[in-house]
């Protein structure tokens, strides 16, 4: 069998695996759709009599977030109860090709990704619930800023930006150009679709993870559920393309192979 026979066998089981992930992410999104459509949407006060009277039952609810412990986001200096915070470095990186000729090439280097939540209430007119986000997933307003050079000014005795500032002198013909942050916030007082499972430990009942989809959004159920859908569709068809592409390529490979 030929080099080439052997790398488009390759290729071929590389999309089949690709295709078939493609199809579990889809099928994982029409669960979250059908969770939604199954479950009674619930007062605050009726989700928390619930969660202390029947623990491990699937609720939804709507309400206001509310804590009074909230997080402060790292960049917009947000109250919230959730962030995410990712920091990336455009990296231009100069190399010498095979005939020994210098290149340019750039690519976008993951300096710091880090999250934190909090235990918070859902509020609305007939009261509160409690819920304990951890192990959600979490659709939250997202904003992302990008400029040249390094947020971090080493010359400033930032202990964080002499860390990266020397981590990144440490590459070779690598030359800091440019930075993003994206930053995920679920601010305090702000409208909240939670779908999750009734929860008691002691006195404290509350909405928390357990058997199905927990997700704590910032987007109400409609259109969350239009984003799920498209998801879904987006995730099948690509499945099925790169599924069907790669079990001909590999038939194509294993055809030739046998002559």
């Amino acid at each position: 069998m030929e080099n080439s026979q052997w790398i488009v066998l390759g290729i071929g089981a590389v999309a089949l695996i690709a295709g078939l992930i493609l199809v579990f992410l889809g099928f994982r999104n029409r669960k979250k759709l059908a969770s939604m459509a199954d479950t009674a949407t619930l007062s605050a006060a009726e989700a928390a009599r619930m969660a202390a009277a029947v623990p491990g039952a699937r609720v939804e609810l709507v309400g206001t977030v509310k804590t009074d412990q909230p997080l402060l986001s790292p960049t917009a200096q947000i109250s919230c109860v959730y962030y995410r915070y990712k920091l990336e470095h455009r990296i231009e990186r100069q190399e010498r090709d095979s005939q020994g000729n210098w290149r340019t090439s750039e690519h976008w280097d993951t300096v710091e990704d880090r999250k934190e939540h909090v235990p918070f209430q859902v509020c609305d007119s007939s009261g509160e619930c409690m819920v304990f986000p951890q192990g959600a997933e979490f659709v939250a307003e997202t904003r992302t800023h990008e400029g040249y050079g390094s947020p971090y000014d080493s010359s400033s005795g930032g202990v964080l930006g002499s860390v990266v500032q020397g981590v990144l002198d440490a590459f070779d013909n690598e030359t800091v150009r440019g930075y993003r942050i994206t930053e995920s916030v679920l601010r305090v007082g702000q409208p909240v679709y939670v779908l999750g499972t009734t929860q008691r430990s002691g006195e404290i009942a509350s909405i928390g993870e357990g058997d199905g989809p927990f997700i704590i959004s910032h987007k109400m159920e409609e259109e969350l559920g239009k984003r799920y859908k498209l998801h879904s569709a987006l995730q099948y068809a690509f499945g099925a393309i790169l599924g069907i592409g790669g079990i001909v390529g590999m038939i194509y490979a294993v055809a030739f192979m046998a002559k």
